[in-house]
């Protein structure tokens, strides 16, 4: 192992690819084509309970690999070594790795999954990698596959930037093997396998261009392939099997045996969701956009977007398939359901939030309107559509997420959570951060309801981020956002306004220097809203505005901190 090169993401910037110097050295080639599984040091008793994991937490989230023609997942170390060892990369990363893990004791092999996974993610890398100079061996379908996996790997232990890399490597090479077009033959298990890959590809270039506030690498109108199919096993089977029921807590364990996967359809369902947040990270964080946005200058078409945007996720929200419905409101919403269930909502709300959380700065009080009311001359829009206020509809949505994670705790291990809920935690605590607005050391004794709500919002997706960081490394970067978040939304916070207005246009809906944040009566403040000077009024709307997308970028979340020490 001396021998081997490490692997510095820094070198992706250089025009000739990173590989490892000698991929034998980690038990597999790309002339060999063997799997590194038992250079890594799993036994085959680990490599069982780390299949299961996949199965059980991972596939159906990211169902690329055709499982109904597998005889069972360790074929694969046979037909693909290359997905195979990144199967195994992946459900180590988000394995527990208490004592109590093992299914079948793997917690007792020498080398510890921390270790297993470093290493096969590296040697996939290194193989997938080494084919790009198309010498020796060209990309292939699991050439796509395997990278994704390693970019979730990536994303996860905080690797931000390297996940990126290797999530747009894997766009472009599913581009070039055509996987975006459409098959004749969707009854082949290599269509199937094609047009789900590339629709996985997808999910992940919206989940990292929103973790980096960076491009896309691959658009929704530049994908022609159909979607997967739902008339597979892996829809209809039942969600836990072969001693799966460990991994959930003892007192659900009986009633989730007999839920179904549903897959396919929840997949396909969260395309959609992924769909609509490529169009919101275009039309409401785009550069240009966002810079108008700091700078109070109105962009055409902005308030006409929001308005489309929203009406598109609700019609999605209320034409689901019976089987994937859920209501916020009821206590019982997210009990019994798989985690790839939990996962699809919990992005549909970041769409509502980060859709909305531009227009926050209206504040909590009983006389702020319920509701924007959309004029009549919006294009395609009813004269009766009322789109929530920024406020209510970006808190209900942070909530929401909370409420999505509570009911985890409750049915499985947090540290079992997929590396993207580190993002769905951290961006609806930025929410509650701002909204709680107090000072060090306060507590929440003396606020308002509303407030006061907000930061035991707040200190519970703090606590939360401190236990998956156990796991996933990435989470303990947020906590210092979210302390000056805090901060910052103390410094900034005027009070709440106690305006006469009973709605608001659309056009009101940017705010800043050239706009306005009600109608109420032009009393004391220069802002027109009694209390409060325009100074104070710009600082709040500026800490809005300026939210990126970005999850532990410090660079694009100090836009905000600007007047903190």
């Amino acid at each position: 192992m001396d021998d081997m090169i490490s692997f510095d993401p820094e070198l992706l910037a250089m025009p000739t690819p990173v590989t490892l110097s000698s991929p034998q050295l980690i038990g597999a080639s790309p002339s060999s084509g063997g799997s590194s599984c038992y250079a890594a040091g799993l036994t085959s008793e680990a490599i069982d309970d780390l299949l299961l994991v996949y199965e059980t937490f991972i596939h159906p989230h990211w169902p690329m690999i055709y499982v109904p023609q597998l005889r069972s997942l360790r074929s694969l170390e046979t037909y693909s070594p290359l997905v195979f060892d990144a199967v195994l990369a992946i459900s180590a990363a988000n394995s527990d790795l208490s004592e109590d893990f093992g299914v079948n004791g793997s917690y007792k092999a020498g080398r510890s999954f921390a270790a297993a996974c470093d290493m096969l993610t590296e040697s996939v890398r290194a193989r997938v990698l080494g084919t790009l100079n198309g010498r020796d061996h060209a990309p292939t379908l699991q050439s796509v596959q395997a990278l994704l996996m390693v970019s979730l790997v990536d994303q996860g232990v905080g690797r931000t930037s390297l996940a990126y890399q290797m999530g747009g490597f894997a766009c472009r090479m599913a581009l070039d093997l055509g996987l975006h077009t459409r098959c004749e033959d969707m009854r082949s298990r290599d269509s199937q396998e094609r047009c789900r890959t590339i629709w996985a590809t997808f999910i992940l270039d919206k989940m990292l261009a929103a973790v980096c506030q960076r491009p896309a690498n691959l658009r929704a109108a530049d994908i022609d392939a159909a979607r997967p199919s739902i008339m597979e096993r892996d829809e209809f089977d039942l969600w836990l099997s072969g001693g799966a029921q460990v991994l959930l807590q003892p007192h659900v364990r009986g009633k989730m045996e007999t839920v179904k996967a549903h897959t396919l359809s929840s997949f396909n369902s969260w395309i959609d969701v992924m769909a609509s947040l490529e169009v919101i990270l275009d039309q409401v964080y785009r550069p240009s956009t966002r810079r108008a946005r700091m700078q109070g200058q109105h962009v055409d078409g902005y308030d006409e977007m929001v308005v489309h945007l929203d009406q598109q996720l609700r019609k999605w929200r209320s034409e689901l398939p019976a089987h994937l419905q859920w209501d916020d409101d009821s206590d019982t919403a997210h009990t019994n359901t798989g985690l790839h269930l939990l996962t699809m909502r919990g992005w549909y709300h970041i769409c509502m939030l980060l859709l909305h959380r531009p227009q926050v700065p209206f504040l909590d009080t009983t006389d702020s309107p319920e509701s924007f009311r959309v004029e009549s001359d919006v294009p395609n829009t009813p004269i009766n559509y009322r789109l929530p206020n920024g406020l209510e509809a970006t808190r209900h949505s942070a909530t929401a997420i909370c409420k999505i994670m509570e009911q985890y705790e409750r049915t499985f291990r947090v540290r079992k959570f997929a590396s993207s809920w580190v993002y769905l935690v951290f961006q609806a605590a930025t929410v509650h951060a701002g909204l709680a607005a107090h000072g060090p050391g306060s507590g929440s004794n003396h606020l308002s309801p509303a407030r006061a709500e907000s930061y035991r919002r707040l200190e519970q997706c703090i606590r939360w981020l401190d236990t998956i960081a156990m796991q996933w490394s990435s989470a303990s970067r947020h906590v210092e956002i979210l302390r000056k978040l805090s901060a910052a939304g103390a410094r900034t916070r005027p009070p709440s306004p106690a305006t006469d207005a009973n709605f608001m246009q659309v056009a009101d809906f940017q705010g800043g220097q050239g706009g306005h944040v009600g109608q109420g009566d032009q009393g004391e403040g220069e802002s027109g809203i009694p209390g409060i000077s325009q100074m104070d009024l710009n600082a709040w709307m500026m800490l809005w505005a300026s939210m990126p997308t970005a999850g532990d970028d410090i660079n694009l979340w100090q836009q905000c901190f600007l007047n903190l020490p």
